[in-house]
């Protein structure tokens, strides 16, 4: 193996816990990385970068009569201009610029990347003419054959390569030899990723799952409970943050009544948050802090809310007795600075003990019957 079993491994689990705690509904593993919302929600996007770009390039109405005339040239700087985030916008304006300046040579050099056979030359062509815009030439690559081929950025792979054991460095080495050296890497380990889910991975979903390392290293550094709670109010501000959200609010008494099962992470059971749940808690409160609606907070991006975060008054850590606490019933909205008083301030018992209180009577209708001592030992 070119890369550390054990690392990989463990980086693999790792991920996979990233992806159970993200969903919103539960992975069920027989339907692939492609069959989870939240591996979608944020690496679907290349697919259809991918395929808007195909589609601008439209490579069968292509011929060699047709390199020097401007369409060829025309309709890659649109295809380029449609990558998103898998090519620097220096790059888009560079390539534009070249193509322009030399419609004869470029319109060549990207007929051979798209109709030619021998991809290792076009490569070295394209870096010739174009410059060494790593970015920029594995992405005319990746529109070829996303099968085989795979977009590139450079130092976030030397870097996630380097926590792998794997010896291949990118940054300042555009070549045909460096890029295919790339592609076997990844190849070897979409294999191993296969092996290790028991399922099929294709090759631009193992690039994705090696590109979320620095996001899935830094949910795994999170204590378990901790982590659930963080990638909730996350989920809050992605959602709150959508023009025109339309959130229905889950009335008391509505939600239901038996727990989610729970995901095992380092042998403990841990529960996951229904964001939809929290969403419609602050909406019910008005985004006004339920300890004291004077305390004030920002506005959110791309929205007019105040900022304010969900607090499961009994703990989702105490979920094993009770029939389920993820319910509005149990959901507190507060600023965070209450939030983080009620976890760690010394006028914490104060606040429990109020919330206690003004839901008790709710908790009970949901089956939550505990005293108010029983709370306060749960924090």
């Amino acid at each position: 193996m070119s890369f550390n079993v054990s690392r990989l491994e463990q980086y693999l689990q790792d991920f996979k816990n990233y992806i159970k705690f993200e969903a919103s509904t539960p992975w069920h593993e027989s339907s692939g990385l492609c069959g989870n919302d939240c591996f979608m929600d944020k690496e679907g996007y290349k697919d259809t970068v991918y395929k808007n770009a195909r589609q601008a390039l439209d490579i069968q109405s292509w011929s060699e009569e047709s390199i020097g005339k401007g369409e060829i040239k025309a309709r890659a700087i649109d295809a380029v201009d449609k990558a998103k985030n898998l090519v620097f916008y220096e790059q888009k304006s560079h390539f534009s610029k070249k193509c322009n300046t030399s419609i004869q040579e470029a319109e060549d050099i990207i007929y051979k990347i798209y109709c030619g056979n021998d991809d290792r030359v076009s490569f070295d062509r394209a870096v010739a003419f174009f410059g060494a815009k790593y970015d920029l030439i594995a992405y005319l690559f990746f529109l070829k054959d996303q099968g085989n081929y795979l977009p590139i950025c450079p130092g976030v792979f030397d870097n996630h390569f380097e926590q792998l054991g794997i010896d291949l460095k990118m940054s300042r080495k555009c070549s045909g030899k460096n890029y295919f050296a790339f592609i076997e890497q990844m190849k070897e380990l979409r294999n191993y990723m296969e092996d290790y889910f028991h399922f099929s991975v294709s090759l631009l979903e193992a690039h994705s799952a090696i590109w979320m390392m620095e996001s899935v290293e830094a949910f795994a550094r999170i204590p378990e409970e901790a982590r659930a709670d963080e990638i909730l109010k996350q989920k809050l501000r992605e959602g709150f943050s959508k023009k025109n959200q339309n959130i229905d609010i889950v009335e008391y008494g509505k939600s239901p009544r038996e727990r989610h099962e729970p995901i095992v992470l380092n042998g403990r059971k841990i529960y996951r948050r229904d964001d939809k749940v929290a969403f419609s808690a602050l909406i019910k409160a008005g985004h006004q802090c339920e300890f004291d609606n004077s305390h004030q907070s920002f506005i959110r991006k791309n929205s007019n809310f105040r900022y304010m975060e969900p607090h499961h008054l009994v703990p989702m850590s105490q979920s094993e007795k009770f029939p389920n606490l993820d319910i509005p019933e149990n959901i507190i909205c507060l600023c965070s600075n209450c939030h983080n008083e009620i976890h760690y301030g010394r006028n914490a018992e104060e606040m429990i003990k109020m919330f206690y209180e003004r839901r008790k009577a709710y908790l009970e209708e949901a089956g939550i019957c505990l005293s108010v001592k029983d709370l306060l030992k749960m924090y």
